[in-house]
C-alpha cells in the first residue's frame, strides 16, 4: 500500500481501517484526530488515541565496541552487543558469537579479565543485549578483532553482520632476566672467533637499557676470555686458540646483578690452514733399497691439518744419478710429488738411493725448487745412505815395473753402484798369468811372500806389492776366490795390465794423482807418484817432496815416498776449492810442476740437487773439453766451422746410461776455433746447438761444462680442435720439462728415469691454425731453465679426418677426391687413412665420411 497521514470513513460506514509501522522498539501513542496538523484533545471531533509496544526485530547485526589499544602479552575487555536491522538491541533469545583475530603472534580470546578461559566464542543470553570478553596478543602491530556468527570464519554481511575493530599492539618494557650467550660461528686457529652475550628477557627479547657487565668463561687453551662490557644490551668478547679444540663457554656473575647466568655454548676452532710440511726419521738407508717417508701437514702452531689437498714437492740433494721418489715400499710409480689429500694429515712417499754419502730429502710446497720458509714451510731429513754389500773388487793403475822390482797396488772394494765399502772384513786372492816367477808382498821392502791380502773393517783397502822376473805383459786380477780368479762370479774380479821391461824405470818426474772430491770435515787422500815421461812408477823411489795447498786446507807438507808412492790425508772445514802444488824441498831434481784442484763440498744444504760433478779430464794443452750430463744414451756431436765455413764434425761420444760425458777435441793450430755441440737423442732427434768459441793462442785447455734443452717432438702434425697433441722428447733424467706453447699457455711434466717425457695437451685451448710448442728443462742445481729447444709446429683444424686434407686448404673436397682416387689406384700409404698397413675399402668409407 501506500504510506498515508489520513484516512476517510466513507458514507454508509462507521469506521476505516489503517496499518501502523514503526522501527524504533519502545513504546507508543498512535492518535486519529481531526486535525489535519496535529492532535487537537477535544476540540472539534474528539481525537482517539491507543498506545502501543514495539518489540525489536531479530538479530541483525553484532556490535563492537572500541575500548583502544594495548601492550603486548597484556589483555583488553571488549563489549560485542547485537541489535537488530533497525539498530534496536536485541535482548530476547541466546546469540552465540565467534570471535576472530588476524594477528601472526601467540593470540587468545578469555572469558575474565583474569584466570578464566580460554575462548573462540561467547553467548549473549536471554534478557541480555550484549556479553563481555578480554583479547590477549604478544605480537607487536595492528590487528583485526572480528565478531561473527559463523563457526569457521569472519563472513561479512551473511546472516548476521560481523563487527570489527582495530586494534594497535604495543610493545611491553622489556625487562632483562637472563645474559645469553649466542652461539657463536666456528673457526679455526688463524684468526680469533667473536663471542657475543646479551640481555634478554624470558621471551628472548633484548633489554635495550641494560648496562651491567658479566664474566666469559672459556675452557681448554682458548684466550680471550673475561668481564664482558654489555652495552645496551650486548656484549662481545673475541676469543683465539692455539690448540685445534672444542671449547666450552660459560658465564659467571661477577658484577653481582642477579640475571640468570645459566647459559652455555661451545665453539669449534679447526686446525688453520697449512704452514708447514713436518718429515720424520725412518732413519738410514743402505744403498739400492728404499726408505720409508712420513710427510706430515700442519698449521702454524703444529696442529694436524685434515681439510683440503695439499701437494708436496720432493727433492734430495743427492750427487747420484739413480735417486728416486717412489708412492710404494714395492714397485709402484716414480713420483717427484705427491698429494695430501682430504681427510688425511700425512701421506707416505718412499726414498731410493744407490749413492752412499749424507743426504738430506726435502718436502716443499715449491713446484720447481726448496723455497725454505716461503708459503708452506718446507720439511727437511738428513739421512745417511750406506754402501750395500762388497759388489766388486777395484785395483789401482800404477803403471809398469822393472823386472825382478816390486811394484806397490792399492786394491778397494766397492758395492755394486760404485759406493766404497768399509764395514767388515773382505778377503782378497792374488793372482798374475805371468809365466816367470812372481810373488806378491806384504811390505815394499823385504816383508813377507803373501797370495791374499785382507781388507780389515772400517778400511776401504789394503796395499800389496807384486814382483815379477819375467819380461812381458801380465795380469793382475784380485778376486774372491780362493782357488782361482772366477770373474763376475761373487764379488766382481779387478785386474790391471802390467808391463815387465828389463830396463830401469827412472822416474823424471813427480805426479799429483787425480783426487776425490769430499764434503767439508771428511778426509782426502792425495796420492803422489815418482813417474817417468811415460807415466810408469819408478818402484825404486825412495825420496821426499812437499805437497802444498791453498785456501783453509790442512794436513799438506813433507810426503815420503817409498818405492815410488807417497800419500798426504787433508781436510777443510771450509767449503772450497782446494788447488794442490809441488815444491822440491828435498832437492830430487825431478820436475814438480805437476797441479790439480779438490773440491771440498758444503754438506747438507737446501734440499737442491747438487750439480752433477764431472771427473776432471787430464789431457794435453790445446784440447777443448765438453761435458756435463744430458739424456741417457744420447749422442754428443762436435762439429767445427772449417775456413770455408761450413761444419765438419769433428767427434762424438755416446753418454752413459746415467747421462754423464766427457768429449775432448784436439785443435790442429793455435789461434780462435768456433765448435758447436749437439745433442742426438737415442731416436734420433736433435737438440738445439750451442756454439763455442775457444782460443788457442797459447795452446791452453779449454773447457765447457753444459746443460742442453730437451729434444722435443709431436706425435702428430695435424690435430682436431678438442683432441690431444701428444709431445714426447727426452731430458736429463727426473728433471722438470716446461712446455711452452706460441699463445703463452705452458705445460709442465717430468722426464722419468730414462730421461723420456711425454704429456698431452688439449687443443680445445688453441685457436684453429699453425702452432709452435719449444721444451725447456730445469737446472735442479741453479734453479734455472735450460735454453728453449728446437721448435716443433702443428695445426689445429676444425676438420674430423685433417688426415683426408690431401691439398692442405682446410677442406675436404671434390678436389681431395681427385687426388684420394689417384693415391687409392696406385695403392699409396698416403691414402692409408687408418694406419693399419693397408690402402683398401675401410680407408674408401673414412674418406666419403669426411668429404664435404
Amino acid at each position: 500500500g501506500n504510506q498515508i497521514s489520513s484516512v476517510t470513513i466513507a458514507d454508509g460506514s462507521s469506521n476505516a481501517v489503517f496499518w501502523y509501522y514503526d522501527e524504533l522498539a519502545g513504546s507508543a501513542t498512535v492518535t486519529a484526530s481531526d486535525n489535519p496538523s496535529a492532535p487537537d484533545g477535544v476540540a472539534g471531533v474528539t481525537d482517539a488515541t491507543d498506545s502501543v509496544t514495539i518489540s525489536p526485530a531479530g538479530v541483525r547485526q553484532f556490535l563492537l565496541n572500541d575500548p583502544g589499544n594495548m601492550t603486548a602479552s597484556t589483555t583488553i575487555g571488549y563489549i560485542v552487543s547485537r541489535q537488530d536491522q533497525f539498530g534496536n538491541l536485541v535482548t530476547a533469545g541466546n546469540t552465540t558469537v565467534y570471535l576472530f583475530s588476524n594477528s601472526t603472534g601467540p593470540k587468545a580470546f578469555y572469558d575474565a579479565t583474569t584466570a578464566g578461559n580460554i575462548i573462540t566464542s561467547i553467548v549473549i543470553g536471554n534478557g541480555n543485549t550484549s556479553a563481555n570478553f578480554w583479547y590477549y596478543d604478544e605480537a607487536v602491530g595492528g590487528w583485526l578483532i572480528t565478531v561473527s556468527d559463523n563457526p569457521s570464519a569472519p563472513d561479512g554481511s551473511t546472516g548476521v553482520i560481523d563487527s570489527s575493530d582495530a586494534v594497535t599492539v604495543d610493545p611491553a618494557p622489556i625487562v632483562a632476566t637472563r645474559f645469553v650467550i649466542l652461539d657463536p660461528t666456528d673457526g679455526s686457529v688463524d684468526a680469533p672467533i667473536a663471542v657475543t652475550v646479551q640481555a634478554q628477557d624470558n621471551a628472548g627479547n633484548i633489554d635495550t637499557t641494560y648496562q651491567s657487565d658479566v664474566t666469559l668463561l672459556a675452557s681448554g687453551n682458548a684466550s680471550g676470555g673475561g668481564l664482558v662490557n654489555i652495552i645496551n644490551g650486548v656484549g662481545t668478547l673475541n676469543l683465539s686458540d692455539t690448540v685445534a679444540q672444542t671449547v666450552n663457554l660459560t658465564l659467571s656473575d661477577t658484577q653481582t646483578t642477579g640475571l640468570n647466568i645459566s647459559s652455555t655454548q661451545n665453539v669449534i676452532f679447526a686446525p688453520g690452514a697449512t704452514a708447514q710440511f713436518i718429515l720424520n726419521d725412518p732413519g738410514n738407508l743402505t744403498a739400492g733399497e728404499r726408505l720409508a717417508y712420513i710427510v706430515t701437514r700442519q698449521d702454524q702452531y703444529n696442529n694436524l691439518v685434515t681439510a683440503g689437498s695439499d701437494t708436496v714437492y720432493l727433492y734430495t740433494n743427492s750427487t747420484g744419478a739413480d735417486y728416486k721418489f717412489y708412492d710404494d715400499a714395492t714397485a709402484g710409480n716414480i713420483i717427484s710429488s705427491i698429494d695430501i689429500t682430504p681427510g688425511n694429515a700425512s701421506v707416505n712417499v718412499w726414498y731410493y738411493d744407490n749413492k752412499a754419502g749424507a743426504w738430506t730429502v726435502v718436502a716443499a710446497d715449491n713446484s720447481s725448487v726448496p723455497d725454505g720458509n716461503v708459503g708452506i714451510h718446507d720439511a727437511t731429513e738428513t739421512l745417511t745412505v750406506a754402501p750395500a754389500a762388497t759388489g766388486q773388487f777395484i785395483l789401482s793403475n800404477p803403471g809398469d815395473m822393472t823386472a825382478n822390482t816390486r811394484l806397490g797396488y792399492a786394491v778397494s772394494r766397492e758395492d755394486q753402484f760404485g759406493n766404497t765399502v768399509t764395514s767388515g772384513t773382505t778377503n782378497v786372492y792374488l793372482y798374475s798369468n805371468s809365466s816367470g816367477n812372481y810373488s806378491f808382498y806384504n811390505a815394499a821392502n823385504n816383508g813377507n811372500v803373501i797370495t791374499a791380502v785382507v781388507i780389515a773393517n772400517n778400511n776401504v783397502s789394503a796395499n800389496f806389492w807384486y814382483l815379477d822376473q819375467a819380461i812381458g805383459s801380465w795380469l793382475v786380477t784380485a778376486s774372491d776366490n780362493q782357488s782361482a780368479p772366477d770373474g763376475a762370479a761373487g764379488i766382481v774380479d779387478a785386474t790391471d795390465g802390467v808391463t815387465v821391461s828389463a830396463a830401469p824405470i827412472v822416474a823424471t818426474r813427480l805426479v799429483i794423482l787425480p783426487p776425490t772430491n769430499v764434503r767439508v770435515g771428511s778426509n782426502a787422500t792425495v796420492t803422489i807418484q815418482a813417474q817417468d815421461d811415460a807415466g810408469s812408477i819408478q818402484t825404486t823411489y825412495q825420496n821426499d817432496v812437499t805437497l802444498i795447498t791453498d785456501g783453509s786446507a790442512s794436513g799438506g807438507g813433507l810426503v815420503h815416498i817409498i818405492n815410488g808412492v807417497g800419500a798426504k790425508v787433508i781436510t777443510d772445514a771450509v767449503a772450497e776449492t782446494v788447488n794442490l802444488s809441488l815444491s822440491d824441498t828435498a832437492n830430487t831434481g825431478l820436475m814438480v810442476d805437476s797441479t790439480q784442484s779438490i773440491i771440498f763440498s758444503a754438506g747438507g744444504g737446501s734440499g737442491a740437487a747438487a750439480p752433477v760433478v764431472i771427473p776432471e779430464v787430464i789431457l794435453p794443452a790445446g784440447n777443448f773439453v765438453v761435458a756435463g750430463r744430458i739424456y741417457p744414451n744420447a749422442v754428443v756431436l762436435v762439429t767445427e766451422k772449417d775456413e770455408a765455413g761450413g761444419q765438419t764434425v769433428r767427434q762424438t761420444v755416446t753418454a752413459a746410461a746415467s747421462g754423464a760425458f766427457n768429449l775432448a777435441v784436439p785443435s790442429d793450430t793455435a789461434g780462435v776455433h768456433i765448435y758447436g755441440v749437439t745433442v742426438k737423442d737415442k731416436n734420433g732427434r736433435l737438440s738445439q746447438t750451442k756454439i763455442f768459441t775457444a782460443d788457442f793462442t797459447n795452446l791452453e785447455e779449454v773447457a765447457k761444462t753444459i746443460f742442453m734443452p730437451p729434444t722435443i717432438d709431436v706425435a702428430r702434425a695435424v690435430i682436431t680442435k678438442g683432441d690431444f697433441v701428444k709431445v714426447v722428447g727426452y731430458a736429463n733424467p727426473g728433471a722438470r720439462i716446461r712446455i711452452q706453447a706460441d699463445n703463452g699457455i705452458s705445460y709442465e711434466t717430468r722426464a722419468d728415469a730414462q730421461g723420456a717425457y711425454t704429456i698431452l695437451i688439449n687443443t680445445a685451448r688453441l685457436d684453429s691454425g699453425s702452432h709452435t710448442l719449444q721444451a725447456k728443462q730445469l737446472n735442479a742445481s741453479t734453479g734455472k731453465y735450460s735454453d728453449p729447444s728446437l721448435s716443433r709446429n702443428f695445426l689445429v683444424t676444425s676438420l674430423a679426418v685433417p688426415r683426408a686434407d690431401l691439398n692442405g686448404d682446410d677442406k675436404i673436397d671434390a678436389k681431395d677426391l681427385s687426388l684420394f682416387t689417384g693415391l687409392y689406384r696406385k695403392q699409396d700409404k698416403q691414402a692409408d687413412l687408418n694406419d693399419d698397413g693397408k690402402v683398401n675399402a675401410t680407408d674408401l668409407s673414412i674418406f666419403l665420411r669426411a668429404v664435404k
